[in-house]
């Protein structure tokens, strides 16, 4: 297979006016729009080069990627320190197929997230989280390696895939909300600390009934994950609790409808 090699480039203008980007802020009250100051005029700049490759070795196929960012964060007024990032993501997979429509996949990765505009000169009510947010100008990049295991396979009615994953942070960042309020909101600082994921994720599909032209299909699933911080134990704000559900799925020649149930468990 050939050798993919691209290149991109990004500019974004943010007119950051107060309530801008956070919601509508002229449908707050007068009180909260004082305090919808969550973010600044400013431009973002950002280009990448990068490269994929894919390899198939008949049963096992190989993908290899990287790519390497850079970054420019400027905010008005001048006052404020403008920001450039760098940093590059690579990553390795493969895929083993074990015979009929069964295959085990694992990849490996190494990845980067600069820290946006809101993380950085935030300082204000953000009317979607309803949380007075306090960014830090001085934020570093965060980084990651990660690895991902799952397994997929269908036998007559039945399919299914399981997909388990682990993930270590360094500078991750997160809004801290140690319970101290503003105006009756409570504040958020965003800061940075090493953090580990693990979770993973199951999905299970029956055939119900089956033509040539319609299936019908009874659909079970369930994700899950666990970020808390390096060496402390202590659980990380604003990560999604167990979930789960079910559903009914139809496919026809021309018409596709599905009915699920959804359910999340109480957040901590």
């Amino acid at each position: 297979e050939p050798t993919y090699v691209g290149y991109f480039l990004e500019l974004d203008n943010a007119d950051c006016a107060p309530g801008a980007h956070i919601g509508d802020a002229s449908q707050l009250p007068a009180r909260l729009q004082r305090l919808c100051q969550c973010c600044l005029d400013g431009q973002r700049l950002g280009d990448a080069v990068f490269a994929f490759e894919q390899i198939d070795f008949g049963r096992v196929s190989l993908d290899l990627g990287g790519r390497y960012d850079n970054r420019d964060v400027a905010a008005a007024p001048a006052a404020i320190s403008d920001r450039s990032f760098g940093d590059f993501s690579a990553s390795a997979g493969a895929v083993v197929r074990t015979g009929g429509e069964s295959a085990v996949s694992v990849s490996l990765a190494r990845a980067h997230k600069f820290p946006n505009g809101q993380e950085l000169y935030s300082h204000g009510v953000h009317a979607a989280t309803n949380a007075f947010e306090i960014g830090d100008p001085t934020l570093r990049p965060e980084s990651s390696v990660g690895v991902d295991v799952s397994v997929e396979g269908s036998r007559g009615r039945l399919t299914g895939e399981l997909a388990l994953f682990a993930q270590d942070f360094d500078d991750f960042i997160f809004p801290d909300v140690a319970g101290a309020e503003i105006d009756g909101f409570p504040v958020a600082h965003y800061r940075q600390t090493d953090a580990e994921f693990r979770g993973g994720e199951v999905e299970t599909s029956i055939e119900v009934f089956g033509t040539d032209r319609h299936h019908l299909d009874l659909k079970l699933f369930a994700d899950y994950v666990r970020a808390e911080q390096t060496g402390r134990g202590q659980a990380l704000p604003r990560i999604p609790p167990l979930g789960y559900g079910a559903g009914l799925h139809f496919h026809g020649e021309r018409t596709h409808a599905r009915l699920e149930w959804r359910r999340r468990d109480d957040q901590d």
